[in-house]
């Protein structure tokens, strides 16, 4: 039987894991990117996804490359950056494993829409997966960028077609959505047993509030990594995101006027308030 634009993505599941039941880390890698074809098919509308699956496979493949034997298994680079206690950094691999398999989520979530509800768009079927899959790990901005980009995917029937020019496409795309979540899932299950093995931080009881003026504006944060005390009317970023008047506050949205947008950025579960984007 013809093959399918999945069926390079099927074929390379049946490698990813060691005759002992170990995930190993370039037949991973691969399936990662053997999807992307299929992606582009959703042109613009996916290029920020595809930019991130490109960007954490391109890390997390330099990192096997180092030293194939020594990380030829998935979670040994998680494991020694616990060790080191670099996982929680922006450019860990930890972080890397984190970012692709939500971004894979996403996809597996997305793939599901289009076999399961016929008469939604592309559009709906896109919208809907984000919000189930990564918008809760987005900010402000990222969550924007994606709803707009989501707008600009294909009419559906021509999508279909494009990607149906071969093979069972649908059975195909079946076969997908079933058999690579449990490798996400345990991926997932890999990262937070890790997160638990480490040092506990303290955790605060308040959640991030951020004030951003219609005006807006941008005013970098006095003082270092260490934990400043934060006050109403302080100005600070975090370490990759918007500009904003934060303030350990309990989450009581009715103490602000209408006159600036209030938006929740993330529980405070870590040490270091500038790092609140981070894992």
């Amino acid at each position: 039987m013809e093959g399918t634009v999945f069926t390079p993505s099927l074929e390379g599941m049946q490698h990813i894991r060691s005759p002992q039941g170990e995930m190993l880390t370039k037949p991973f890698l691969d399936v990662c990117k053997l999807i992307l074809p299929v992606i582009d098919k959703f042109g613009t509308a996916m290029a920020l996804v595809k930019r991130d699956i490109g960007r954490n496979t391109s890390r997390l493949e330099k990192k096997y490359q180092s030293d194939p034997f020594r990380y030829n298994f998935l979670y040994n680079m998680v494991k020694e950056e616990y060790e080191c206690k670099s996982a929680k950094g922006s450019t860990s691999c930890t972080n890397g494993i984190l970012w692709l398999t939500r971004a894979m989520d996403f996809i597996v979530e997305l793939f599901h829409n289009l076999l399961t509800h016929p008469d939604w768009s592309v559009t709906d079927a896109c919208t809907d997966a984000y919000g189930k899959t990564l918008r809760k790990f987005h900010g402000w901005i990222a969550s924007s960028s994606f709803t707009v980009a989501m707008k600009l995917a294909p009419d559906r029937k021509k999508f279909m077609e494009v990607i149906t020019c071969k093979g069972d496409v649908r059975a195909d795309m079946e076969k997908f959505c079933l058999t690579f979540p449990p490798y996400l899932e345990e991926n997932h299950k890999f990262l937070i047993k890790g997160s638990s093995d480490m040092p506990k931080l303290r955790k605060t009881g308040f959640v991030y509030l951020g004030i951003v003026p219609p005006t807006g504006g941008i005013i970098s944060p006095n003082g270092g990594d260490a934990t400043p005390p934060l006050t109403m009317g302080d100005w600070c970023v975090g370490s990759s995101c918007v500009a904003g008047l934060f303030a350990f506050l309990s989450p009581t949205v009715e103490l602000f006027q209408s006159k600036v947008n209030v938006f929740i950025c993330s529980s405070i579960l870590r040490v270091n308030p500038w790092n609140w984007f981070s894992i």
